[in-house]
């Protein structure tokens, strides 16, 4: 099946966000990351 249009660009954008993402949960235990809500904003689609 051949890519769609965006696929390329997708891929980018996941490539630019990694570091950054990489980045914010390093530092940061389980329990720490579950209490700030970002799992809860992201399953919502926030």
């Amino acid at each position: 099946m051949p890519p769609e249009k965006n696929d390329t660009l997708h891929l980018w954008d996941m490539l630019d966000a990694a570091p950054a993402v990489k980045d914010f949960v390093s530092n940061r235990s389980y329990q720490v990351f579950l209490a700030t809500g970002c799992c809860a904003m992201q399953l919502k689609g926030i």
